[in-house]
């Protein structure tokens, strides 16, 4: 293979590759919410940062998962919103550090 088609597939998955990563991270988290406060539900964003408006929207169980339509072009991340904040600095490490794991995992 040529430097250009490593360089195209390269940039292709990782294109590609990035709304899946991000979701992935953002279920980490959204486990941890789940396994630690009980929340009632859980929204995930995928591509904007809590926009609901003009994207698709999944919902399994108590958690309600919106990516963005346009999300090969978008530049955002993604966000993981709880009902139930919590106030305990322990979880809410696990929480934060769960999204890093799970994508690793």
């Amino acid at each position: 293979m040529n430097d250009l088609t490593v360089l195209l597939l390269v940039y292709l998955t990782l294109f590609i590759g990035s709304p899946l990563i991000i979701l992935l991270h953002e279920l980490g988290h959204a486990f941890a919410y789940l396994w630690l406060t009980k929340p009632d539900s859980i929204d995930i964003y995928v591509g904007s940062y809590g926009n609901k408006l003009n994207s698709f929207a999944f919902k399994q169980g108590r958690i309600n998962v919106y990516i963005k339509r346009s999300w090969w072009i978008f530049k955002g991340g993604g966000m993981c919103v709880s009902d139930k904040v919590e106030t305990d600095y322990r979880k809410h490490i696990v929480i934060l550090l769960a999204g890093v794991f799970f994508t690793l995992f």
